[in-house]
């Protein structure tokens, strides 16, 4: 696998094993023709992402004790912490893995 990355210029080998190479991520995939479809699996990854944190939050809420929601008499609510920003450079490393290893984005919804 680190020999087909290397042959694109995702990786190297160093004095003191493999190392990342100097090509971007995303000319790789417009070279190879996968970048609309790496973005788009992007796009999806970041949505499933967020609907996975909000659902946590909403069964969170659901789930905790009542004398830790706060009493009515409380002047500031707690609010839950934000959704990680974004990884571009994350994003696009496990797009093209996926694409390389041949994995699918499977739609739940539709099951």
């Amino acid at each position: 696998m680190l020999v087909r990355l290397a042959e694109h210029g995702l990786a190297g080998r160093g004095p003191g094993g493999w190392i990342r190479g100097p090509a971007a991520l995303d000319r790789v995939a417009d070279r190879l023709g996968v970048g609309e479809y790496l973005a788009l699996l992007a796009a999806r990854y970041r949505a499933d992402r967020a609907g996975y944190h909000g659902l946590r939050r909403r069964l969170d809420e659901r789930t905790r004790p009542a004398e830790t929601v706060g009493a009515p008499g409380d002047l500031i609510d707690s609010l839950p912490a934000p959704d990680p920003p974004p990884d571009p450079d994350t994003d696009a490393a496990v797009a093209l893995i996926r694409y390389a290893l041949g994995g699918q984005v499977i739609d739940d919804a539709a099951a």
